[in-house]
């Protein structure tokens, strides 16, 4: 009858179906893992000075390697969905279609899993470049050291922006504490 909706062959809804879900999943997660991988500055790229704290804090080689094996991750799904988009496109029957569907959610899964630890050093690394304060190397700088409880924190607090703990037990400082002062027209880092 005139105006009435075709319905589509069980195939055709199925492959139709599959393809944009994956679609979307492969699209997802390489956009994900790209952003992961881009929020990293380029190491090669840095001053001395940070490349020494990542250096001490995480490791670079270690920093590197996890960012090498999300770059090879993006390249394994790249592949994934080239190999289940062929098989999908020649499949002729649904439930063929079904199988081929679990497949790609299984090898995405396995993909997934096997930069955990990757991904896992990269949170770290972030969480422990995040606490360290923002050093200009442009600016001049005075850098306090010397033995515990001699005064040190409390100097840069009290002539400075800095707000280090201070306590009157050795060791309170466990980080780098970064106050600014103004002399004149220029800015002094302590």
């Amino acid at each position: 009858p005139k105006g009435a909706k075709r319905s589509r062959s069980g195939i055709s809804f199925h492959k139709t179906l599959y393809f944009r879900q994956l679609r979307f999943v492969f699209t997802d997660l390489d956009e994900r893992l790209e952003k992961v991988a881009i929020n990293f500055p380029l190491l090669d790229d840095l001053h001395p000075f940070h490349k020494e704290l990542i250096e001490v804090l995480v490791g670079e080689n270690k920093l590197r390697t996890a960012l090498s094996r999300i770059n090879n991750s993006r390249k394994a799904l790249k592949s994934i969905q080239k190999d289940i988009f062929r098989k999908l496109g020649a499949c002729e029957d649904p439930k063929f279609a079904i199988k081929i569907r679990g497949e790609a959610i299984g090898r995405i899964g396995s993909a997934i899993k096997n930069i955990d630890e990757a991904l896992n050093t990269l949170i770290d690394a972030k969480i422990q470049l995040s606490k360290v304060p923002d050093f200009s190397l442009i600016e001049k700088t005075i850098a306090f050291a010397g033995g515990p409880n001699v005064g040190k924190s409390s100097y840069v607090k009290i002539v400075s922006s800095g707000r280090p703990e201070i306590a009157s037990y050795p060791f309170t400082t466990k980080e780098l504490i970064c106050g600014h002062k103004r002399v004149g027209f220029e800015v002094i880092q302590l």
